[in-house]
C-alpha cells in the first residue's frame, strides 16, 4: 500500500496531473472457455479480495475510484467482453462516462 500511494504521489507531482483515478479489477463475464483451465470461483474470490483492498486504499488516501467491478457486474456474456476477460470498446465507453460524473 505504501509503495502504491508513494508512486501515485510521485507520478502526480512529476507529470503535473491534478487527478489520478484508481480502477478496480472488472468482473469476469461468464463466457464459455474452450478449455476449462481456470478455476472460476478462485478467480472471483481473488478479484473480490483485491477490489476490497483497492477501495480501501482509494478511500484512505483520497484517490478517486472508478469501481469497474460495480459498474459492469450486472452485464452478461459478450455485452462488455468478447473473451470473458478483456473489456471491449462498449465497456470502456461506460467507464469513461463514469469519469465525467
Amino acid at each position: 500500500e505504501i509503495l502504491i500511494t508513494s508512486k501515485f504521489k510521485l507520478f502526480k507531482m512529476h507529470n503535473g496531473y491534478k487527478n489520478i483515478h484508481l480502477l478496480t479489477i472488472p468482473p469476469d463475464f461468464e463466457v464459455i472457455f474452450p478449455n476449462q483451465f481456470i478455476h472460476y470461483q478462485a478467480t472471483v474470490d481473488a478479484k473480490h479480495s483485491l477490489n476490497r483492498k483497492i477501495r480501501m486504499i482509494a478511500k484512505k488516501h483520497n484517490i478517486q475510484l472508478v469501481d469497474s467491478y460495480e459498474i459492469l457486474k450486472d452485464s452478461l456474456g459478450k455485452t462488455y467482453s468478447e473473451d470473458g476477460i478483456h473489456l471491449n470498446d462498449k465497456a470502456y465507453s461506460i467507464l469513461n462516462q463514469s469519469l465525467k460524473k
